[in-house]
C-alpha cells in the first residue's frame, strides 16, 4: 500500500466537556451551606430546603452562561433560590385554589 494514499489517522472524538471547572466547583461547594440556611428559613423544612437548593443549583448550572463574571456569584445563586421558592409557592397556591373549587 502506498503511504501517500493511506487514510488519515483519525483522532478519537472527544465531546466538549460539560463538567464544571474546579474554580467554579469550589465556589459552589462553599456556597451550599449559606444556600441551605436561606432555604431552611424560607420553607421551614430541612428536606424541602435541600430539594430547593438542589433545584437552584441545577438551574444555575444549566444557565451558567448567563452569569456575568465579576458579579457576585453568591447573590446570583441566592436570587435563583429565592425566585424558585416564589414560583413554587405560587404554583402550590394555584393548585390549592384549583382543588378547593
Amino acid at each position: 500500500m502506498n503511504p501517500h494514499l493511506s487514510p488519515p489517522k483519525l483522532q478519537p472524538h472527544t465531546p466538549k466537556s460539560t463538567t464544571v471547572d474546579e474554580g467554579l466547583r469550589a465556589q459552589i461547594e462553599a456556597l451550599i451551606p449559606p444556600l441551605r440556611r436561606y432555604a431552611r428559613a424560607l420553607v421551614r423544612d430541612s428536606v424541602a430546603a435541600d430539594d430547593l437548593v438542589q433545584e437552584c443549583l441545577a438551574s444555575a448550572l444549566s444557565k451558567i452562561h448567563l452569569w456575568q463574571e465579576g458579579t457576585d456569584f453568591r447573590a446570583w445563586l441566592l436570587a435563583i433560590l429565592h425566585n424558585q421558592h416564589v414560583s413554587l409557592t405560587r404554583r402550590a397556591e394555584r393548585e390549592r385554589e384549583h382543588i378547593e373549587l
